[in-house]
């Protein structure tokens, strides 16, 4: 209630708003209630870092964070990531859609193996198995290594290797692509998650 409460006074979300989506998220996340003041700090400090709102956050949060669960992102990781996205002025419902499938797909590719994982490893300067291993152990490190060697590449080259790994949709296109360019951004938000 405290921290609910909180959110409302010091964000752009009202105590309810702050409150559902503490709810939400809080079963999607696994969060405990000693994680509730420490997961609005990162929210606040996110939305005062960023061109974004904790309000943008928190919906592209709640979209993707099962997801991020799932493939063993930390909360952290999805509130930084989220936070990035909504700095680049991704509509919440297109980025949370978008980062789902990402954090799915990568998930799907590196359990696979095969020539999706070699792509991944490629772009991200690492061996499959190294890419495995770093996915395995800290998944958004291995999802942030993979964006910054996207961004290194020509923008023709980035579009191939989204369009093999079967990125090509729109608005995951243009998410990873926003990510990709700006590599600093994400790094600085999740150092700030």
């Amino acid at each position: 209630t405290r921290v609910t409460a909180l959110l409302g006074v010091t964000t752009d979300l009202s105590a309810d708003m702050a409150a559902d989506s503490l709810g939400v998220l809080a079963n999607v996340l696994h969060l405990q209630e000693k994680d509730y003041s420490r997961f609005a700090s990162s929210l606040v400090a996110l939305g005062n870092a960023g061109a974004s709102t904790e309000s943008q956050i928190i919906a592209i949060a709640e979209r993707a964070g099962a997801a991020g669960e799932l493939i063993g992102a930390s909360t952290t990781d999805v509130l930084g990531f989220a936070s990035a996205i909504a700095s680049i002025g991704i509509e919440p419902e297109a980025g949370g859609t978008a980062l789902q499938k990402f954090f799915l797909d990568t998930s799907k590719a590196v359990s696979k193996g095969g020539k999706d994982l070699k792509t991944f490893a490629k772009v991200a300067g690492v061996s499959a198995k190294a890419f495995q291993k770093s996915f395995a152990k800290d998944a958004g490190s291995a999802l942030e290594d993979f964006l910054a060697g996207l961004g290194k590449l020509s923008q023709g080259d980035q579009l191939r290797v989204l369009e093999d790994l079967g990125f090509n949709d729109e608005r995951i296109t243009r998410t990873l692509l926003g990510l990709a360019n700006n590599t600093k951004l994400l790094s600085s938000q999740l150092d700030i998650a």
